[in-house]
């Protein structure tokens, strides 16, 4: 009641309407709540009322949209069903991995021209958030989409979604598919069985030899398998080939992978026992109790010349710790590098 009686006449004029209402402060829409509702009382000028039509097309339109996508664990919805829809669609989208909404180009999950034309649109409206709901449910989704009639806009947009929803399914089975392929022995292994299977057929100084990055991860991550889940180790795999995870990829990673995978198959089957005879070896038992033993090449006196002269200079300044305590924390870091390149 402090700010006067008009704020309620206008309160209780617009709670019996059934329309659609949307509120504007000058062109940007915002929600119609107790403190709008003053606001256009003190600054009229400011503020304009959209109330949308009664349509039976409209209202078949928005049911549907919500059907679509709303989520029963949806929360913090406001009392506009065009806003709560436009959010639940943004949540959604927002919810995709990144790799989803990277898609710029067709390929064989995805052909459809009017679904790789309207998908950069759809990017654009759904990680906004200045934007107005009206317009983009009535407006700029059906511009988007090439339909004039909202039951063919509802259509084409259940089937972008069910099509993004399984992109990353698709991605990975195409990935695990490509990389059995590439080390198969046969055909009738999955990849697991078939990695496996090709590991064990590796030297020795392959798979506890010290190379880099990618060598070491790649024969750590085979050597630890412990599961039958394809997607999980598939996705290791993707990461240590890349240097990007799965979920970040883009249109063109899957070619560098493959590109590069059968690369790094040729490195490391290139590595025999023979050329790494001058080989040196380290042997200790790690801090769990786990023996560890790799293979490494000695470097000339110019190499890693700083890095040298820092490690001689900190052992003389801790000279007066034991011998067994330098070398225990030595190992220690050792153990740390060899974790982290794996």
């Amino acid at each position: 009641m402090r700010a006067g009686v008009l704020p309620i006449l206008l309160a209780y004029s617009l709670s019996k309407r059934n329309e659609d209402i949307v509120v504007y402060y000058e062109d940007r829409e915002i929600a119609l709540d107790v403190d709008t509702i003053i606001n256009m009382v003190d600054y009229p000028t400011k503020y304009s009322i959209f109330i949308s039509k009664d349509s039976a097309d409209k209202d078949r339109y928005l049911y549907n949209l919500y059907d679509l996508f709303a989520d029963k664990a949806d929360k913090n919805l406001s009392g506009n069903r065009i806003a709560n829809i436009l959010t639940c669609m943004q949540r959604w989208y927002r919810g995709l991995p990144q790799v989803t909404k990277n898609i710029r180009k067709g390929n064989e999950y995805i052909s459809n021209e009017r679904i790789l034309k309207a998908l950069p649109k759809l990017k654009n409206v759904m990680q906004r958030m200045d934007v107005n709901a009206y317009e983009v449910i009535f407006e700029i989704l059906p511009n988007i989409c090439g339909y004039e009639d909202y039951d063919k806009t509802v259509e084409f947009l259940s089937v972008l979604k069910t099509k993004l929803n399984g992109y990353m399914d698709w991605l990975l089975q195409k990935v695990t598919e490509v990389t059995r392929d590439i080390f198969r022995l046969d055909g009738k292994d999955d990849m697991i069985h078939t990695l496996k299977a090709w590991y064990e057929k590796q030297s020795d100084v392959a798979k506890h030899g010290l190379y880099n990055t990618s060598i070491s991860g790649f024969m750590s991550c085979i050597g630890d398998i412990d599961t039958y889940d394809e997607y999980s180790v598939v996705q290791k795999i993707m990461k240590i080939v890349t240097e990007v995870h799965a979920d970040s990829w883009n249109d063109d990673t899957y070619n560098e992978y493959v590109d590069k995978l059968q690369q790094l198959k040729n490195d490391i089957e290139a590595i025999g026992s023979e050329n790494r005879k001058g080989s040196c070896v380290l042997s200790f038992t790690g801090k769990n109790g786990e023996v560890i033993q790799k293979y490494y090449d000695p470097v000339d006196s110019d190499e890693g010349t700083m890095f040298r002269n820092i490690i001689e200079d900190q052992l003389e300044s801790f000279s007066d710790l034991d011998v067994n305590v330098r070398v225990a924390i030595l190992l220690e870091m050792i153990e740390k590098v060899m974790r982290k390149e794996e």
